[in-house]
């Protein structure tokens, strides 16, 4: 092959776009093996917001469930739950189902707004520090809200319905937003903690629709 057509080949878009994607999946490669075991540690971590909610208000908590477990909900309905907890109040006792119910999700948005913060930073992190932030930091608590957030749009009983009731049209706009918002700040957030090694904006929109559409995928 031809010097100016090997260079010609290797300045095409689509093969840029494929190196970027192949070296980005490579640096965090260590990071994609860590999910199994990291998914165990943010239900511990989803679970004890939970009950550190119960107890705040007076509660007592009868069950702590940190590994999937096929079990009956809180709706005497059976399913795989990836972990939970089971409490009581005394009768006379007042406390709010909102706050147990959502304080994961707050304690989600915190480690989110954490990770945007930190990337502020003038002075460049290390790679391994940088990739941590992004990915545990920001992605995963991302990927646990909307663990909850798409099922309760389609109909399903969880945290979010005994938080907000029933999705209706008004929850799916705000949806929306959130998908925007968090994308949009997403980049922000990567390309401050990466600098030069940050994904483009074509590769990380890639990345985000297809995380996204499998994640649609899976729990559909």
């Amino acid at each position: 092959m031809s010097e100016p057509l090997a260079n010609t080949l290797e300045a095409h878009p689509l093969a840029l776009l494929f190196d970027e994607l192949i070296i980005y999946v490579y640096q965090h490669r260590l990071h994609m093996l860590l999910l199994l075991p990291g998914s165990i540690l943010f239900t511990i971590i989803h679970e004890a917001a939970h009950a550190v909610m119960v107890w705040f208000q007076g509660g007592k908590i009868i069950q702590f469930i940190w590994m999937p477990t096929y079990a009956r909900n809180e709706f005497a309905q059976w399913e795989w739950l990836w972990g939970y907890i089971s409490y009581e109040f005394l009768e006379d006792q007042v406390y709010s189902d909102f706050l147990i119910a959502s304080a994961p999700y707050i304690l989600m948005l915190g480690l989110m707004l954490f990770a945007a913060i930190t990337s502020l930073r003038r002075k460049p992190y290390a790679f391994w520090l940088a990739s941590t932030l992004f990915i545990w930091l920001y992605v995963v608590p991302n990927m646990e809200i909307m663990n909850e957030l798409l099922p309760w749009l389609l109909g399903y009983r969880g945290d979010f319905w005994s938080a907000f009731g029933e999705a209706g049209q008004f929850a799916w706009i705000m949806t929306v937003v959130w998908l925007l918002l968090v994308s949009i700040i997403g980049f922000w957030v990567q390309q401050a903690l990466y600098r030069q090694q940050a994904l483009s904006l074509l590769t990380y929109s890639i990345f985000f629709s297809t995380g996204l559409l499998l994640f649609f995928i899976l729990l559909v």
